[in-house]
């Protein structure tokens, strides 16, 4: 396992398009591609790419900046088998109900290999049991809501999701030393509150955490990334 030190957000990104690279991929799906980040940055290395995405946000955002995206589900990707060299993951698994069948269809599509990531937080950072607990909210509150937010997926459980096969399988872990700002994670919070009850126990435990979180400040999660190859 290789560390590689990060200054927030989209240094991470760009160190899993870096590591990305290193495989030279000539075409690469991104599942997940949210507002085309990875998308952006794999277009300025020179290496076609295609999107999916099912937020209609997202979307939007990836065709006014002129990038290729399709209305898709990970479960069901719309394209032929070995359509493309390397497919990408990122942050995504934990969000699906089905992340196995999200990888068995990712491996099908991809020629070469695939690329999976996890958000991270190390145990050993000033912070980290903060950020846990923060995690922990978020997590119930999206169950609430009835939306899938499962626990992020270790490196193992990661290899345990790749499909029967030979595959030779390296892991890095990207940690980002910049402070989460505030305001992002004050938002996330926000954004969650709906049907919460003025009395509700858990209105009083986001005001305690967000609390802890403007006194101590909070480390931003960084990325375990996994890139499989086939063999």
């Amino acid at each position: 396992m290789t560390v590689v030190p990060s200054n927030g957000r989209a240094e991470l990104r760009e160190q899993l398009v870096a590591r990305l690279l290193q495989e030279q991929p000539g075409r690469v799906l991104d599942v997940g591609c949210g507002e085309g980040g990875v998308l952006a940055a794999l277009r300025r290395a020179g290496v076609d790419a295609v999107g999916i995405e099912a937020d209609e946000g997202g979307l939007r955002a990836c065709v006014q900046d002129g990038l290729r995206v399709v209305r898709a589900h990970a479960e069901v990707l719309p394209f032929a088998t070995g359509a493309f060299d390397w497919v990408v993951l990122r942050h995504v698994l934990h969000h699906l109900a089905r992340p196995v069948v999200a990888v068995a269809e990712a491996a099908r599509v991809a020629r070469t290999g695939i690329l999976l990531a996890e958000p991270w937080r190390d145990p050993a950072a000033p912070g980290w049991a903060l950020g846990a607990r923060l995690d922990d909210w978020l997590r119930r509150q999206d169950r609430r809501l009835g939306r899938v937010h499962g626990d992020d997926l270790s490196p193992h459980g990661l290899v345990e999701l790749l499909p029967d096969g030979r595959w030779s399988v390296r892991h890095t872990r990207c940690v980002a030393s910049e402070a989460a700002p505030l305001a992002a994670v004050v938002r996330e919070f926000d954004a969650r509150l709906t049907g919460l009850a003025p009395d509700d126990v858990d209105r009083a435990q986001r005001d305690d955490l967000l609390a802890e979180a403007r006194a101590a400040g909070l480390p931003r999660p960084g990325s375990t990334l996994l890139v499989a190859r086939r063999r």
